[in-house]
């Protein structure tokens, strides 16, 4: 277990020895959703096949802080049902390739984390999630996902 060790900086720090973390891959993770139609990022046309088409609306997405690695998923709503369900896909797959450690969760405290009150997304995720090992707390900026949706709208 050793050698998965890696090195990784916190956000918006000097990279200088002082500040240096130990993590694992996996070990951190960033989850957000976004409404597919956003009003800004897709064409007119886009809009208009995805309201007639019956497609989902919402994508969830998770990524690893220190691999880059993101998980996308869809869903017709934006509910903290939803979120239990993506979160333990997550964690489910995580735990089958041997990365038994414990993971640590972040979302922006919205209503589909079941965070609506403050230290409220930590309490529930630990109620139905510490069996498996997670840990999760809410965030203010998401510096990980919100990078990640930009890499999104340029690829469309």
């Amino acid at each position: 277990m050793d050698q998965l060790w890696a090195l990784s900086y916190l956000p918006g720090l000097p990279r200088n020895r002082d500040y240096l973390i130990l993590s694992l891959p996996f070990q951190e993770m960033q989850v957000d959703v976004k409404e597919i139609l956003d009003k800004e990022t897709l064409p007119k046309k886009v809009y208009r096949h995805l309201e007639t088409s019956n497609l989902p609306l919402f994508q969830w997405t998770a990524i690893d802080v220190l691999t880059r690695i993101r998980f996308l998923s869809f869903s017709y709503r934006k509910d903290w049902f939803c979120g239990k369900a993506y979160l333990r896909l997550i964690i489910w797959w995580i735990r089958s390739f041997g990365f038994y450690y414990p993971l640590h969760i972040q979302s922006d405290g919205g209503v589909e984390f079941a965070a609506s009150a403050p230290g409220s997304f930590k309490r529930n995720l630990e109620k139905v999630f510490k069996l498996l090992g997670v840990t999760g707390r809410a965030f203010l900026r998401y510096p990980y996902i919100s990078s990640c949706h930009c890499e999104e709208r340029r690829l469309i």
